[in-house]
């Protein structure tokens, strides 16, 4: 998705273009855009990471199984830090991995546990503007705020049924001072602000035409809007950094991350 060819998401649109810039032929579990606009994929059959160029081509491929900074168990998900790093979410270590360019782990965070401050069965990694990470863990029961120095600092929400409550996270983005999960469960998208604090919800109700049908992923594109996938409709449903809506996007697939240049990727 590319403002330069077609207008995307400058402002509230009427009509929202979308134009295939490349096709992956491989499977893929999760990927996240590095600093100089490559994809670094995550395939969990092999397993293997695999760098791969703005061109499609394989700039490296990497795996080391193994526990702590030794390797990696169950990666589940990634995410860049402010400063441009990788970091990814091991979920069978209970932590999170600094990987260098080359792949190498540089730093771990993360102890097991069920208490605040500790990790549990992680599942989504987000960051703060300020380098705090955001980690929902306890399979999508809970999420967690940590400083730079990796020290707890607030759980974002509770579980529930109630507004503003969870009954179990589908998906976690961040557009800098906003936090956005969605459940599928309660087929709901909640907006929290960089502080935990609960903002507003859009869930389907009852009498009125569903707004959702299967929340599957959220990513957030580097001017702030929301991007929802919901292949039970197959649309990607756009919010603004407000959390208005915008429009729709026909588009279906099981994972959506946003990335430079207002571009986007589509797992299928």
């Amino acid at each position: 998705l590319s403002d330069k060819t077609y207008p995307l998401l400058k402002s509230p649109a009427s009509r929202l273009q979308v134009r295939r810039h490349q096709t992956f032929k491989k499977s893929y579990q999760t990927a996240v855009f590095t600093r100089k606009g490559d994809i670094l994929f995550f395939d969990g059959r092999k397993p293997q990471f695999e760098l791969v160029s703005q061109k499609g081509e394989t700039i490296h491929s990497f795996y080391k199984k193994g526990k702590g900074n030794s390797g990696f168990r169950e990666p589940v998900a990634m995410a860049m830090d402010p400063e441009g790093s990788v970091w990814i979410l091991d979920a069978a270590d209970n932590q999170i991995k600094k990987i260098s360019d080359e792949g190498a782990i540089q730093s771990v965070f993360g102890k097991k546990g069920s208490k605040e401050g500790s990790l549990k069965s992680p599942r989504f990694l987000g960051f703060l503007p300020d380098g705090a990470f955001v980690v929902v863990d306890k399979d999508g029961a809970r999420i967690q705020v940590f400083s730079p120095q990796e020290l707890f600092l607030y759980s974002v929400g509770k579980k529930g049924k109630g507004e503003g409550q969870f009954e179990g996270i589908s998906g976690l983005a961040i557009n800098g001072d906003k936090i956005a999960i969605i459940d599928n469960n309660k087929k709901a998208l909640i907006f929290y602000d960089h502080k935990g604090k609960f903002i507003k919800e859009i869930v389907n109700k009852d009498e009125k035409n569903p707004v959702w049908n299967r929340l599957a992923d959220i990513s957030a594109s580097n001017r702030g809007n929301f991007l929802v996938l919901d292949p039970g409709l197959g649309r990607v449903r756009v919010f603004s950094p407000a959390g208005n809506f915008i429009e729709d996007l026909s588009v279906g697939g099981k994972r959506i991350i946003a990335g430079p240049d207002n571009k986007g990727l589509v797992l299928n």
